[in-house]
């Protein structure tokens, strides 16, 4: 990225110019690595997400299997947990748990 055209008046040095150059290039590559680690933390998130999805599914289908609770009573009991953050939306606000305890 060479954007020292905007800068061809007389009171501008090259070696001015090339600091410049410099640092730009410098902040464009970090921007580059941050973006990279931010992209492989949420694969990672992702995978581990995957994993977790897969172990509770799996916990609810034995506890079904084995006549622990039927679908009906999760899913009942799944509305119940879902509006102890005061919205029923299919989701659980952590800080509803912690504030329990």
């Amino acid at each position: 990225m060479d954007w020292s055209k905007h800068f061809m008046h007389d009171y501008w040095q090259t070696s001015q110019i090339d600091k410049l150059n410099t640092a730009v290039n410098a902040l464009v590559q970090q921007e580059r690595n941050t973006h990279s680690k931010t992209a492989e933390r949420v694969d990672a998130l992702e995978e581990e997400l995957a994993r977790a999805v897969l172990v509770i599914h799996t916990l609810l289908e034995v506890c079904v299997r084995k006549g622990v609770f039927s679908k009906e009573e999760f899913r009942s009991v799944v509305d119940e947990m879902d509006f102890l953050d005061g919205i029923m939306d299919g989701k659980l606000d952590p800080r509803a748990l912690r504030e329990e305890e």
